[in-house]
Formats: structure tokens, C-alpha cells, sequence
């Protein structure tokens, strides 16, 4: 039996001037169910999640293992570390669309789950095979 190698995937910021990226990992769901189950309520009444803000940081805090070219307000590149993590969910996005700007982590998530769709595609076609 082998380990798995991590599926990583780069991913430029949109409509950024300085060609800033992230680096994302693809989370297993072993990964996606421990940091659910510390957010979800199961009760009779239903499910119901509690604050959604800091689920979404932690499915970032797991799934971002890098960036570049970011930089703070004066203008000094952040360096990648947790400190600089928290940091940056104060960044918005410009994605480009109706939607004008998003919150850094918001799409973070977004981009998670695009990459985790594609990791799934893929591992589908390589069963067939």
C-alpha cells in the first residue's frame, strides 16, 4: 500500500496588478468531515451551522500551503506564515464579475472547491481506465 501524493494546484488572483497566486491543496474527506463536524449542530429540529466565519477560515488555514506576491498596506510582500494568514482575510478580490469583489477567504473556499471538483473528475476517469 502507498500514501497518496497531495494534489496541490496554483491559482492566480483575478484582475490583480501584481500578479499575485495562492497555492491550495486538494483536503480529503476524512479532512472536510473533522473541520464539518466542529460547525454543525445535528438535533431534532434539524442541522443547523454555527459561525460560518471561522469555518471558513479553517478550511483556508488547512487547504493554503503557499502564495507570492501579495503585500500589506506599505507596500512590503507577505511572507507565508500564520500570522500573515490571519492577516490577509482583510484582502478582497476583484473576480470580475456582477459580483465585483469577494473577501480573500470567501474565495479561497470557492477556489478549494473548484479544485476538489477537478481532483474528483479526474480520479473518476482514472477508475474507468
Amino acid at each position: 500500500m502507498r500514501l497518496i501524493a497531495a494534489k496541490t494546484k496554483r491559482v492566480e488572483i483575478p484582475n490583480d496588478p501584481d500578479k499575485g497566486f495562492v497555492t491550495i491543496r486538494n483536503l480529503s474527506l476524512e479532512e472536510v468531515a473533522r473541520i464539518d463536524a466542529k460547525y454543525f449542530e445535528i438535533s431534532e429540529s434539524g442541522v443547523n451551522m454555527k459561525n460560518y466565519a471561522d469555518r471558513e477560515a479553517d478550511f483556508v488555514r488547512a487547504c493554503l500551503t503557499g502564495w507570492g506576491n501579495l503585500f500589506d498596506e506599505s507596500g512590503r510582500e507577505l511572507k507565508f506564515n500564520p500570522k500573515n494568514v490571519e492577516k490577509a482575510s482583510a484582502f478582497a478580490v476583484d473576480v470580475g464579475d456582477d459580483d465585483g469583489y469577494t473577501r480573500f477567504f470567501a474565495w479561497i473556499n470557492k477556489e478549494r472547491d473548484t479544485f476538489a471538483e477537478e481532483v474528483e473528475a479526474k480520479e473518476q476517469v482514472a477508475e474507468k481506465n
